[in-house]
């Protein structure tokens, strides 16, 4: 990161505003040029599998401890969260799908089958960062905030599994040829 970058992150910490929209508004205002594509290949899978986690995790204020867990599995936030990430999005999704290719209103790209949505419908589960933000917002008592996050992140896990599952049997779609 340049020292402008830093400059801007230190800026809007101390501003009062979350840090991480400065990382955001970087990202943003980064130049697409080669050094880009480079950055991405070398920085995107650490970003999306080591620091996106790790920093959701960290900063969710999630109690980890047995009497927590053993709370949030008897919690009807918490399976209510987890029913509204693993089935409610799913639904939305897939069910969006269906019905713009029903209706004509859209199609599937040449390759793209019943498993490929499926997969996308089970990821849609994933609500990772921004849900584990808002929970607090969603859920003043501690306590419901933390089966809610603790729904959350055993949807997501289960999300992710199950999207993993489905798409490695499925295979890739081939591309679509140009003509």
């Amino acid at each position: 990161m340049s020292s402008w970058g830093i400059l801007v992150w230190w800026c809007t910490l101390h501003s009062g505003v979350h840090a991480t929209i400065a990382g955001v508004a970087l990202a943003l205002l980064t130049p697409a040029r080669p050094v880009l594509r480079r950055l991405l290949t070398v920085l995107g899978p650490v970003s999306a599998f080591g620091a996106v986690p790790l920093f959701a995790l960290a900063n969710a204020g999630v109690h980890l401890d047995r009497s927590t867990l053993a709370d949030a599995a008897t919690s009807r936030v918490a399976w209510a969260v987890l029913a509204a990430l693993l089935i409610g999005k799913f639904a939305g999704v897939t069910g969006s799908v269906a019905v713009a290719t029903t209706t004509g209103l859209g199609h599937l790209p040449a390759g793209v089958g019943r498993g490929h949505i499926v997969g996308l419908g089970l990821i849609a589960g994933l609500g990772f960062t921004v849900a584990l933000f808002v929970t607090d917002l969603a859920f003043p008592d501690p306590i419901l905030a933390d089966h809610a996050k603790l729904g959350i992140l055993t949807a997501s896990v289960l999300a992710a599994a199950a999207a993993a599952f489905v798409l490695n049997r499925t295979g890739t779609a081939e591309p679509r040829q140009h003509r």
